[in-house]
This record gives C-alpha cells, sequence and structure tokens, in this order.
C-alpha cells in the first residue's frame, strides 16, 4: 500500500466516523426529547391530580 492511498484511506475512515458520530448524536436527540416531553406530561398530570384530588393532600401524608 502506497502513502498516498494510505493517507487517503485514513481520511475516508476519518470522515466516515464523523458521519457515524453525527448520525449518532442525532438518533439520540431524536429519541430523547418526546421521553423528556412525555415525563413532563406526566409530571403536570400528576400534580394536577394530587392536587384537585380530594383528601390526598401533601401535609396528610407528612403527619403520618
Amino acid at each position: 500500500m502506497t502513502p498516498v492511498y494510505a493517507s487517503a484511506l485514513q481520511e475516508q475512515v476519518d470522515k466516515m466516523v464523523e458521519l457515524l458520530e453525527h448520525a449518532m448524536d442525532t438518533v439520540k436527540r431524536g429519541v430523547t426529547w418526546p421521553v423528556r416531553e412525555v415525563n413532563g406530561l406526566a409530571a403536570g398530570i400528576s400534580a394536577a391530580v394530587s392536587t384537585l384530588a380530594p383528601g390526598h393532600r401533601r401535609s396528610d401524608h407528612l403527619s403520618n
């Protein structure tokens, strides 16, 4: 293998690694964003239900 060919091959490998890293970051962002949204929505619903539910006050739980 000639030095020129080896250098060109290394550049191609480096570019491929960079593209794969970018793709993995994009997929990670695409998956974690909806999960955070759902968790936030669930926390909001839980807080609303616990606030509106009769007889289920946080102070009742703390005194027992």
